[in-house]
């Protein structure tokens, strides 16, 4: 469960260095699919151990789904 969390928290921070510092489209989406598929490791790894937690999670599943996607439609227009 903790390195699943560090991995999730990794990818996500590691978005605006990659998309907006280096400018690097295909690197920010793969930061945005990083951050979904530990998203729902966790979610799968937390349901078992806490229902309500894991009922918290759903949000932030969704908010994962909507920027990857996001950044996949941007890196495809550019």
């Amino acid at each position: 469960y903790k390195i699943t969390y560090l991995l999730n928290y990794l990818s996500n921070q590691s978005f605006i260095p990659l998309f907006f510092i280096l400018k690097n489209n295909f690197l920010g989406f793969v930061s945005c699919l990083a951050t979904l598929l530990t998203t729902l490791f966790l979610y799968a790894e937390t349901k078992p151990l806490n229902q309500t937690a894991s009922k918290v999670l759903i949000p932030y599943i969704l908010l994962s789904i909507f920027a990857t996607i996001l950044s996949l439609s941007i890196y495809l227009i550019n």
